[in-house]
């Protein structure tokens, strides 16, 4: 019958260890700064140290970086989470990059509307774990030092072109019942968006009263609201899409589309 007590004596018997060497211990390479940024069907994970003396070991100064590992989670944030009851996700490993200076990890094999978590860790060649539990065994980060805590969920890139962009509802009023949006009757839809542009709104007479840009998906939603956070009157208005490219960085043609607002 298993009990756990070898477990948790083994587990006291190493406690005791480290408290007698007043915690000084054989220590792994620290956790290096991550950002995980969503994309067009695929996410890019990057993550760098803040200075080229976190390589080496914090106890003798040796260099003993030896790789990086990504991890990814899909689903939920936590493990056993109620969320994959159905699905058991855990933590991966899904790459190990030997080559120091390559900080990034482009993961393409993700799905649409999924979300992901990822953590990166540094391991070391175990040359200096000369006096530790088990003498030149490699150590690790913990992946939970810098594990993301929102997902990052990969979507489908805007169009290739510019040619197709369109105001909805156009025209736009505040009547306009089920051909609106219902609890939202200022919300306007810009559609058919290129990957990347600039969008900018200007009034009839020539004055811009909002300008953002947009990245990613094919629509971007706007209130009827400028810049200075005041809703527009009646009126018509152009859409200017310009700056644009598509998701391989190709620039793409300026595109005008008027509007009709009624308030």
């Amino acid at each position: 019958m298993l009990t756990g007590r070898d477990s948790l004596a083994r587990t006291l018997d190493r406690a005791l260890w480290a408290w007698n060497r007043n915690l000084n211990v054989p220590d792994p390479p620290p956790a290096p700064d991550l950002t995980v940024t969503s994309d067009a069907d695929q996410n890019v994970v990057e993550w760098s140290y803040p200075d080229p003396s976190w390589f080496k070991d914090p106890d003798t100064g040796v260099d003993d970086w030896q790789a990086w590992r990504v991890y990814r989670k899909k689903g939920a944030a936590y493990v056993l989470d109620p969320q994959d009851r159905y699905t058991g996700e855990d933590w991966q490993m899904i790459a190990e990059i030997t080559e120091r200076s390559t900080q990034r990890y482009v993961d393409t094999e993700v799905t649409r509307g999924v979300s992901y978590y990822y953590a990166v860790t540094a391991l070391d060649n175990g040359t200096q774990n000369t006096d530790g539990l088990f003498p030149g065994q490699r150590l690790e980060s913990s992946r939970y030092a810098n594990r993301t805590g929102l997902p990052a969920i990969p979507f489908k890139a805007g169009l290739a072109t510019t040619d197709k962009v369109l105001v909805v509802p156009n025209p736009a009023t505040l009547n306009a019942g089920s051909l609106g949006f219902p609890g939202a009757e200022s919300r306007i839809l810009f559609v058919n968006l290129p990957y990347k542009c600039k969008l900018s709104v200007f009034t009839e007479t020539g004055d811009r009263i909002t300008s953002f840009d947009h990245f990613g998906t094919d629509q971007v939603v706007w209130d009827q609201r400028t810049d200075s956070n005041q809703y527009i009157v009646s009126g018509i208005y152009l859409l200017t899409v310009t700056e644009a490219r598509d998701v391989k960085g190709n620039a793409l043609p300026d595109q005008y589309v008027k509007f009709i607002v009624v308030r």
